[in-house]
């Protein structure tokens, strides 16, 4: 919740585009990653795979490799299409 109020107030101050897509503020993702928007993947209709949050490290560095990894193959579906939490 505290991510997606930071990610509206930016929005509201014109600092992000919740529906632009995320490779314009996260550059190098998959392209099949990065067409996903903000707005999709707050409200968890961004099409991923649920990633188990319990496997791996979990420092900040970590995280960035992991996701950074993933390619079209972590995807369920079009974005819209599954809502998946």
């Amino acid at each position: 919740m505290v991510t997606g109020l930071a990610a509206l107030l930016l929005a509201r101050d014109g600092r992000v585009d919740l529906h632009a897509p995320i490779a314009r503020v996260a550059p190098g993702l998959d392209p099949a990653i990065g067409a996903r928007t903000l707005d999709e993947l707050l409200t968890h209709r961004g099409g991923l795979t649920n990633e188990a949050a319990g496997d791996g490290p979990h420092d900040d560095a970590a995280r960035e490799r992991r996701v950074r990894a993933w390619g079209a193959e972590h995807l369920l579906g079009p974005a819209g299409d599954v809502y998946s939490y």
